[in-house]
Parts: structure tokens; C-alpha cells; sequence
């Protein structure tokens, strides 16, 4: 055949081999229904290229996650899984301002029914609970970055070589037929370049004389010309329902032939625009991708910029009631582990309601025999939002920090998953969804009280990831906070009460555990100092990154994340009579912080014993008939006060009742050339901790009332005090 007559990579072999036979037949089986349809008028291949261009549309973005998909289907149905390399290969490569993309897996090959299903839309025969893309529409989204489409693939996992289904898809090939086809309308004889053509149309004598037909009963019409309604006609027939053999390949198919891969897609990309969108997806391709693809070992992505390779490795085996297993991602320097709980259910088990719903819905679905649920959370450091996933991610996420796998019935593209009952009106598969969902977070409530409370930090953490509510839109959070309270209602937990939360004296429940109070920017007292001597239960250090995920949980319940401002004071009060003991102790910070505690209101420190006064001990202000005085100024810069020596000394009886703030305390400072009053001061006065030095008030208030009755008996205490009261009295008037 020549050349010319067919795109490049398409060619004509004098003796194909029995699988591009198959091709060959199986595209021209297609132009043959194409040219019948034709000649009677009929113009269904309009409705196929309509839906190719709908799916394109509906599975913009998807088709990194999709071609992912399709590899993952071909080694989870490898023969020999435990010894397999189970890889897939993703490789970018550049050529000018256009590329390529490669994706390579070493499964099983391209089977018969993979081929159908790549050539005729929409005729997937996979099974919802063990593979994951519907490779005869999903595999339509490559087209959003390429015409040309090629699959190379072994015919045994045992063969040496791609000489399985080798073919490809391209718009020229389909502009390729207009040629015969017209010479058939016009009675001629084919060319020697068209016999190819020649071999489709044999199959039936009567085919051309139908065809010639038709053709004149759209000549009658005078519509168009015969020319411009065939080319319009043969626009409408899609391209990618037609494969043809390919033997041209390049250097790359070459390797990962050489390399072992068992099938190659190639993608040559449509423009620079193309690259730079595949270059965006397959960096946005992560870990989580590989979470749930328990066949998979490696997953390598290769662009310009550099690779990646994710591998993926079972750390503890599925074991117990809950199928608890441990499984392992690395990429590069960093690894991430995840524990994951699964769990099946037989569909005749399940509620009627949602029998019902399964039996509503298309294709192989109403064939469902069971449902695997799994949760998993990781031991990130920091918590992100989690994904619903069809073995692969969807855009959805779950409302928490875990991850939920299970067959949801999606959208097309497995983007997203309808949660609305059928009842309401919404799209098929809504119930059983729902109930997936709900077993998820019965799952997940089991996997807390037998497998993580009572433990370490880390499984505290899972266990917050799990209940606390975090996503960036508020249905995900609420969806999933509705299902979790229903599955502890059915199971009688509490979870508001359930000893579930770590804190440093241990496991507590939700209501009872706190959150240190830390100032925004703390000084002096930092989370050591505060939990060291903490008088309520501190969640423990390690869940110090899931202060957010504490905070909304408590939110949830209507519950505080602070103790009270009572205990807040005690565990001040406890940690400065440790810091006290340090001469180098910045008096100035750790009021700044104490005021950032309480938010500049400093009346919870009544009663407490947490200000230095001048004798060397911690006092508490704002007890009846004892005073912490602000240390006189010299005269003429605080009205009436003026310091005179022995004012400040105050003497020994009397210190119990009556102290002078430390001058170490910053309640004045140099501003515009004048000694002024701090924030701290004003705090200290709202607060009635500490008060204004004057002599009146202190005979009044604080002297006259402490004074025994008269007379008092020689050798007891109450002569020197009141000694010491009239000495220091007597000062006071003098000064």
C-alpha cells in the first residue's frame, strides 16, 4: 500500500501477522457499518462522535489519574503477582515544542477484550470491585493532549517482545477513506493505493451498489455536493473507533521493551499547551495515588525537570477482625506510612433500600456480589484533608483526615460521587453510596476503640484525624461528622466522653482535656514550662500538629479547647515560683506573656502568689486586707508620692499584709524625656493587684484593720506588730 494513502506509523504489511489481522478486521467490520449507515441515511456514528467529544469534556484533567488506572488493571491481572516487578512508568519527553508521553506497566498484556474495549466506547467489561478505569471510555481522555494515540504490547507475558496488539488511532487515517469511497459513488475502479480498501468492501457485493444509491438520493436532495457531504460525513465518524497496525516505533518503545514492560502507550502531544498541562498533572501525581493500588510496587514519573519514583511496600500484613495492615511510600528521601482497616460486605447482606440501588445502576453493576471498605490514616506530621477514592483518588474529599477507598458508583470520569438517595431525585447510585460511606465510619469508630486508644501518641493522632472534621468545603465536614454520629449511636459510644483523647497524665476524654494556653509569642513561659506544671489534662506533646484538627473537634461538641481561666492561674502561679528561682529570669517577659494569656485581664490571678514584691518572695494582690503597693517615685513625678528612705522597707510583721512591687517588675519607663506609667501598670490597677502607694490608705486600709485589740499582752507576737506598725507608721508620717 502506499504511503501516502495512510498517516504516518500506519502500514500495510504484505503478511500480517494474526493479531494485526485482527485490527484490520475489526476496522473493517466499523467502515463497513459506517458505509451502510450511509447508504441508508442513517447517521448513528453522529451520536459516537457526539459522546467521544462529550467524554473528552467530562474527563478534562483526568487523564494522568485515567492512563494510571488502566496500567494499575493490566498488573493487578498479571499471572505471577508475588515475584512481579509490578511497575508502571510514566516519561515525558520533549522534541521542540512538542512531546511525548509514555506510560509503561509490566502486567498482563493487552488481552482481546482489552483491545475491544479501547476501540468500541463504552463496552468495558470490567468488574466494579477489582478493576479500576473503564478502559473503553476513560481511555478518551488522552485525547484532551493527543490525536494519535499508540498501545504496544506483548501477546504473553512471556514474549520477548511487543508482538501482541500493536496499533494505533489517528484523524488521518479516517480523512484516508474519503478517496475510495468516492470512487465507489463515482464507479470507478480503485487505485493501486487503495486496494486496502478493496479488501473491506469485498466482504459484501452489495455494499457499493447500496452505497451508490444513497449517494444519488443526496444528489437528488441538491443539498451539497457529493464531495462536500461525504467529507462532512466522514467528519462525523470518530477516529478513535478505528485502530490500525503499527510497526514504526521509537526508541523509546524500544526500551521499555528491553526493560521487561509488558504494554507502552504513546501519546505524541498536540502542542506546547499539551505539555505544559501533562507537565502539571504528573506533578500533581502524589502518594496517596499509590494508597490504595495494593498490586503496585513502583510507580515512576519522568518529565524535563527531573524523576520520581514512588514505591510502594507492605510494612505489616492485613491481620484481625479489622484487616489491620500497615503499608509503606517512599519517594526519594521521604516515606510516609499508612495504616489501613478493610472490610467487606456481601451484597445480600446489605439493607434492601440499597439492594435496590445496586440493581438501578448500569453496565456489570447490578453483577456486585460485595464491597471492600477501607479507611486509612498516615503518620504525617501534619494532617491534610483526605480523599474518597475508586482505588484512585476523586476529586471529593472525605471530611477528615483519613483516606476512605470503596466502589462508590461515580460520575463517568470517577471525579466525583453522587451522595443524594434515589428517593430525592438525584442520580442512580446514591443509596449504596451512602451506605458505603456509613460503613466507612463504622469501620473507622472500631479501628479507635480496638486498635488505637490506650496506645501511643501516634495512634492518638489517627484517632483525631479520624473524628475531627477537616476539609475546604463545609458539605465534606458535615457529611461525614452526620455519618460518624450515626454509627456511634448504633455502637452506644460517647464519643464527647470516650477516653480517646492523650494527654500528658494520660487518656481522658474529649470534655476533660485541654490545650496549654500559650501566648502567640511566648518568652518565658513556653508549652515545656506550662506543661510541666499544668493543673488540668494537657494533650500530650506529640499532637502538637493537630491543635487544629483538637480545635475543630471540640467545636464540633460545643466544647472549650482552653482549661478554665482558674486553672490557667494555678499552672502560673506553679510556674513561676520555679522560675523565680532564677536570677536571670526577664520579670518584663513573663508579664507579657502572663498579660497575652489572659488577654490583658489579670483579675484571674487574684489570690495567687505570682508578683515579686521587694522582700525577695512572691505575693498575691487582691486579697481583703492585704496590698501590694507600686513603689514610690520620687517627688514631683506621681502627685502625692514622694520616696523617702525606709518607705519601701517594709518591716518584718507587717510583710505579711502589706509588700512593695519589685523594681524588676516594668511598670514605668523613660518616654519623652519623663518617667511614665507602662500597659503593665494599667493591668496590674484594673486588675486590683497591685495599687497606688498612699500614705492614708495604707494607715486605713491596711495597718488600722490588721492591728489586735488593745492591750496586748507582753511576749507575744501581736507586741511586735504592733511595734512594727507604729514604727512604720511613724515613717510614713515623717516622710
Amino acid at each position: 500500500m502506499s504511503q501516502k494513502s495512510l498517516p504516518p506509523q500506519i502500514n500495510e504489511e504484505s503478511h500480517p501477522g494474526p493479531l494485526e489481522a485482527v485490527i484490520r478486521a475489526e476496522t473493517g467490520g466499523k467502515i463497513r457499518s459506517f458505509l451502510y449507515q450511509l447508504a441508508e441515511g442513517v447517521t448513528d456514528y453522529r451520536s459516537i462522535h457526539s459522546l467521544t467529544e462529550q467524554v473528552r469534556h467530562q474527563y478534562h484533567g483526568r487523564f494522568a489519574i485515567e492512563l494510571i488506572q488502566n496500567a494499575y488493571d493490566a498488573v493487578s491481572r498479571a499471572e505471577e503477582q508475588e515475584g512481579a516487578l509490578s511497575r508502571i512508568e510514566m516519561r515525558l519527553e520533549l522534541d521542540g515544542e512538542r512531546g511525548t508521553l509514555f506510560v509503561a506497566n509490566d502486567g498482563a498484556p493487552f488481552s482481546h477484550s482489552n483491545f475491544e474495549s479501547v476501540s468500541r466506547l463504552g463496552q468495558s467489561d470490567k468488574d466494579p470491585t477489582t478493576s479500576v478505569g473503564n478502559k473503553g471510555i476513560g481511555f478518551r481522555s488522552v485525547l484532551e493532549i493527543s490525536q494519535r494515540p499508540q498501545i504496544w504490547s506483548r501477546r504473553f507475558e512471556t514474549s520477548h517482545g511487543f508482538d501482541g496488539y500493536c496499533f494505533g488511532f489517528a484523524p488521518e487515517f479516517v480523512r484516508s477513506i474519503h478517496d475510495p469511497v468516492l470512487a465507489i459513488i463515482e464507479r470507478r475502479s480503485f487505485s493501486e493505493a487503495q486496494g486496502w480498501f478493496a479488501e473491506i468492501v469485498e466482504e459484501d457485493p452489495s455494499l457499493c451498489e447500496r452505497l451508490c444509491s444513497g449517494a444519488q438520493r443526496v444528489q437528488a436532495r441538491g443539498a451539497n455536493s457529493i464531495t462536500d457531504w461525504l467529507r462532512e460525513e466522514i467528519g462525523y465518524l470518530s477516529p478513535y473507533l478505528l485502530p490500525w497496525p503499527v510497526t514504526e516505533r521509537s526508541t523509546t518503545v524500544d526500551d521499555f521493551e528491553e526493560r521487561g514492560f509488558a504494554s507502552v502507550v504513546e501519546l505524541p502531544l498536540t502542542s506546547l499547551a499539551a505539555v505544559s498541562l501533562t507537565e502539571r498533572k504528573l506533578a500533581e501525581i502524589t502518594a496517596d495515588s499509590m494508597l490504595f493500588l495494593d498490586n503496585l510496587k513502583a510507580l515512576t514519573i519522568t518529565t524535563p525537570k527531573g524523576s520520581r519514583t514512588f514505591r510502594r511496600s507492605i510494612v505489616q500484613r492485613a491481620k484481625g477482625p479489622r484487616k489491620l495492615g500497615k503499608v509503606s511510600i517512599g519517594c526519594e528521601d521521604s516515606t510516609r506510612t499508612f495504616s489501613v482497616w478493610r472490610r467487606k460486605v456481601q451484597v445480600s447482606d446489605m439493607p434492601e433500600p440499597v439492594q435496590e440501588s445496586i440493581r438501578g445502576l448500569p453496565g456489570q453493576w447490578p453483577k456486585l456480589e460485595r464491597a471492600e471498605i477501607a479507611v486509612a490514616v498516615s503518620d504525617d506530621s501534619e494532617p491534610t484533608p483526605g480523599k474518597l477514592s475508586i482505588f484512585l483518588p476523586t476529586a471529593l474529599e472525605t471530611g477528615a483526615a483519613l483516606h476512605i477507598n470503596a466502589p462508590f458508583f461515580g460520575d463517568m470520569s470517577r471525579t466525583t460521587i453522587s451522595f443524594d438517595t434515589e428517593e430525592e431525585g438525584a442520580q442512580a447510585g446514591g443509596t449504596y453510596n451512602e451506605f458505603l460511606l456509613h460503613q466507612a465510619a463504622v469501620l473507622g469508630l472500631e479501628a479507635i476503640s480496638s486498635d488505637l486508644a490506650g496506645r501511643s501518641v501516634g495512634e492518638a493522632a489517627n484517632i483525631l484525624d479520624i473524628l475531627a472534621p477537616t476539609a475546604s468545603e463545609s458539605a465534606a465536614k458535615d457529611r461525614w461528622q452526620e455519618h460518624l454520629s450515626r454509627a456511634a449511636t448504633e455502637m452506644d459510644i460517647d464519643i464527647e466522653n470516650a477516653p480517646w483523647m492523650l494527654t500528658d497524665g494520660g487518656w481522658c476524654a474529649l470534655c476533660q482535656a485541654s490545650l496549654l494556653p500559650l501566648p502567640s509569642d511566648p518568652k518565658v513561659l513556653c508549652a515545656e514550662e506550662l506543661r510541666k506544671h499544668a493543673a488540668f489534662p494537657a494533650y500530650a506533646a506529640g499532637l502538637d500538629t493537630r491543635i487544629g484538627l483538637i480545635e475543630s473537634l471540640s467545636g464540633r461538641f460545643g466544647i472549650g479547647v482552653m482549661p478554665t481561666e482558674a486553672d490557667q492561674a494555678i499552672t502560673i502561679e506553679a510556674a513561676v515560683k520555679t522560675l523565680a528561682c532564677d536570677p536571670e529570669l526577664d520579670w518584663g517577659h513573663f508579664w507579657q506573656d502572663v498579660c497575652n494569656i489572659f488577654e490583658d485581664d489579670l483579675s484571674h490571678l487574684k489570690g495567687k502568689d505570682v508578683i515579686l514584691c521587694t522582700d525577695g518572695t512572691l505575693h498575691s494582690g487582691g486579697v481583703a486586707g492585704r496590698a501590694i503597693y507600686f513603689r514610690p517615685r520620687p517627688a514631683g513625678q506621681d502627685d502625692d508620692s514622694s520616696e523617702e528612705p525606709g518607705i519601701d522597707q517594709v518591716p518584718a510583721a507587717l510583710q505579711s499584709f502589706i509588700a512593695i512591687l519589685d523594681p524588676r517588675i516594668p511598670v514605668s519607663e523613660v518616654r519623652d524625656g519623663r518617667r511614665q506609667n507602662t500597659e503593665l501598670h494599667k493591668r496590674l490597677t484594673d486588675a486590683r493587684l497591685v495599687n497606688t502607694f498612699r500614705r492614708e490608705d495604707v494607715l486605713a486600709d491596711i495597718l488600722a484593720p490588721n492591728l489586735p485589740p488593745m492591750p496586748v499582752a507582753r511576749g507575744t507576737r501581736d507586741v511586735e506588730l504592733c511595734r512594727d506598725a507604729l514604727f512604720y507608721a511613724l515613717r510614713l508620717a515623717a516622710s
